[in-house]
């Protein structure tokens, strides 16, 4: 294992073929599947087959999981969350644009929907140019309402959808703990310990968006002084902080209980196999001398 991997978590003893198949299964953090030592007989199987020539298994439905457990379902629930706060983004990337650009005029996009105010000069009479401008005064004033409703429309439904947004990324991260919290014996006890440690809003939302988001809090929480040394990053320099430690955490690789048979024992004493030549030799001696 690299050097620079961070291990967390105490390797777990994994029974041998013939137990429960949800105890047998790796540690994984959602989209970090842990190393697996391979060679183990998959439970069920008979110790006969041989490892070289592995039966094709069946293809499976997404949302099934081997053995009826959850963990799978787990993970597909954290997808599809995932492309739910995906689609939000999208959406009110798609609204911030439509809106009107920062620092734009009310007036002036007003003026761009229905076009400038009309001028005495352009009209031979004065009770000419008066209609013209009555006209125009209604027509404003429903722009002007217009304006303000889609402003506010939009105000709206970016604040639903950033809500929205926040909801589906605590709730996956609530998952990832789920998983992590099953997979390292103190973890309750070490979060619970640093429960009243001030963590800025910043580093809040890197860990809560992680992909690693279990390990990430885990390890913070074990480790204040990085918290400390986060806490007074910027925004970029503790994104770029986090990260780098993403790719350096890992949970320890589970032990494994091998379920080949063991190795025959060399048989001592024995006579040694005869040959009809032996044989031969030995009658003849006994026969003549």
């Amino acid at each position: 294992m690299d050097e620079d991997l961070i291990v967390l978590g105490a390797p777990a003893e994994t029974p041998a073929a013939g137990s429960e198949a949800s105890d047998a299964s790796a540690a994984t953090i959602e989209g970090q599947p842990a190393e697996i030592e391979t060679g183990a007989a998959t439970p069920g199987k008979e110790g006969g087959e041989s490892a070289t020539e592995p039966k094709p298994e069946p293809a499976k439905v997404e949302g099934e999981g081997e053995g009826g457990e959850d963990k799978p379902k787990k993970r597909s629930g954290i997808q599809r969350m995932q492309d739910q706060i995906a689609r939000l983004r999208a959406e009110n990337d798609s609204l911030r644009s439509a809106a009107p650009a920062a620092g734009e005029d009310r007036a002036a996009a007003i003026e761009k929907e229905i076009g400038p105010a009309p001028k005495e000069e352009d009209f031979k009479d004065w009770a000419e140019f008066d209609r013209a401008q009555r006209r125009y005064d209604v027509k404003l004033a429903v722009a002007e309402q217009r304006f303000d409703d889609r402003a506010a429309d939009t105000s709206r439904r970016q604040a639903a959808d950033q809500a929205a947004e926040r909801e589906a990324a605590v709730e996956a991260f609530q998952e990832r703990l789920d998983e992590t919290r099953g997979k390292i014996p103190d973890f309750d006890k070490a979060l619970a310990e640093a429960k009243d440690r001030e963590v800025k809003p910043h580093v809040t939302e890197l860990v809560i968006e992680s992909e690693k988001g279990g390990l990430l809090a885990y390890y913070l929480a074990k480790n204040p002084d990085v918290l400390t040394k986060l806490n007074g990053m910027s925004e970029r320099a503790a994104a770029k902080a986090v990260g780098a430690l993403e790719q350096r955490l890992t949970l320890a690789k589970p032990k494994t209980a091998t379920a080949a048979p063991p190795p025959a024992k060399q048989v001592s004493g024995a006579s040694k196999p005869s040959s009809p030549d032996s044989d031969l030799d030995a009658w003849l001696a006994k026969k003549y001398g």
